[in-house]
């Protein structure tokens, strides 16, 4: 089963989305059995990275 997940959480000092907590969501998804197949920026129209888009893939359960 795969699903498509949009990451958009802010940074508190800048308009970009946080790494910190990208990572940390990466860590929860896989700890569900999720595992991440693709992860791709979405620009705004002036170049900043706004948010992510990630491709996950569970071979376990449909959940």
């Amino acid at each position: 089963m795969q699903k498509v997940v949009l990451f958009k959480k802010l940074s508190f000092w800048s308009s970009q989305p946080n790494i910190n907590e990208l990572n940390s969501k990466i860590v929860s998804l896989n700890n569900e059995g999720w595992s991440v197949v693709s992860i791709t920026p979405s620009y705004s129209i002036i170049g900043l990275v706004r948010s992510y888009t990630l491709l996950l893939e569970n071979q376990g359960k449909n959940t």
